[in-house]
């Protein structure tokens, strides 16, 4: 009974605040990828502006609540003032088919029912539990050990170890019992995004939509199989790690900044949406962060170069999108690249 009550609150604050956020704003494409990338982010970034004050557990607990409910009425305003303009401002979300979602799901369970988190001795797995017990000394506390510096805020071993050991001290249970929810939940996660971001990304032909779920199956399939090193396997090692939540949240980013150079309405949101997304990941673990910028300047030349030399868009506009975002990523790469030859020693 713990752990589904664990694992219940995990699926609540994971994906269901979000997806109550994007139901209450209008939002409905890519809502899955979506719905759990606003849940993380709320959850993060009001963390580090408490965390920047040295504020009490209590008020950040409150907050968080108070910041989630703000968003939902603020969106159902807002979508009120657009239904009054003649507007419903509300398309259907696209569930696409059920039994791909299903197939998931129940396969990822009954191995994880079978075979357990992974928690052989020595591991990772202890030293990120260590770092969840460390977040539980502070709730205990009751107050955020104020961070001194901005790099500090960048951290680890901060933002989703206090998510685990928030949900272990609202149930009053040890970390380690609950980490068969926690390492659930976050592959179920991973593997649905992995699904859902290979069916909006993959080649356009003549397929029919079986073909294209079964090709999306195929991916996520391959992701599990063969993502990792010859010991272990990505999903099952680095489920209970920020890893493996900054690996949901990368599809998340790169679908918003592939829409703002495909979609002529909406830019704005979506580079919003993208930066924040991408901050994030920064916040709990600069690795995925840096991937993800890599991806960005990767994408925004290859897109210019497209343009430039075969003339693909149908919009002057996006031409225009395109080379700016080009010349934005490789200046932005650069500088970035110069200053931490700058300011870091080899190393």
């Amino acid at each position: 009974m713990d752990n589904l009550a664990a694992t219940i609150l995990y699926l609540v604050y994971l994906g269901g605040v979000g997806a109550l956020v994007l139901v209450a704003w209008g939002w409905t494409r890519n809502f899955f990828i979506n719905a759990f990338a606003v849940s993380v982010s709320i959850l993060v970034l009001s963390q580090v502006v408490l965390r920047s004050l040295g504020t009490s557990v209590v008020f950040w607990y409150w907050a968080v609540h108070v910041v989630i409910l703000l968003l939902i009425v603020g969106g159902l305003v807002r979508r009120a003032q657009i239904r009054a303009a003649g507007n419903w401002g509300l398309r259907g979300v696209n569930f696409q088919a059920v039994w791909p979602v299903a197939f998931i799901i129940f396969s990822a369970a009954t191995y994880h029912l079978w075979v357990g988190p992974y928690t052989e001795i020595p591991s990772d797995y202890w030293a990120r539990l260590n770092e969840v017990v460390a977040q539980l000394a502070v709730i205990d506390a009751g107050i955020f050990p104020r961070e001194a510096r901005v790099g500090d805020l960048f951290d680890d071993k901060l933002y989703v170890p206090f998510l685990h050991a928030m949900v272990s001290s609202q149930l009053g249970i040890l970390p380690i019992w609950l980490t068969p929810s926690a390492t659930l939940v976050s592959t179920c996660f991973f593997l649905l995004a992995t699904y859902c971001f290979a069916m909006l990304v993959g080649i356009e032909g003549d397929r029919t939509k079986t073909q294209i779920r079964i090709t999306a199956l195929l991916a996520t399939l391959l992701t599990c199989l063969a993502v990792g090193v010859s010991s272990f396997s990505y999903v099952r090692y680095y489920a209970y790690f920020p890893h493996i939540i900054n690996a949901t949240l990368l599809y998340a980013t790169l679908l918003h900044f592939l829409d703002f150079l495909d979609r002529e309405e909406g830019p704005s949101m979506r580079l919003f949406l993208c930066a924040m997304f991408l901050i994030t990941m920064a916040l709990i673990n600069k690795q995925e962060a840096l991937i993800a910028c890599i991806l960005i300047v990767g994408l925004s030349v290859w897109r210019f170069g497209r343009h430039s030399l075969y003339r693909l868009a149908t919009s002057l506009k996006l031409i225009r999108r395109a080379e700016m975002a080009a010349v934005v990523a490789v200046v932005g790469m650069g500088l970035l690249i110069f200053f931490t030859l700058l300011t870091r020693e080899p190393g």
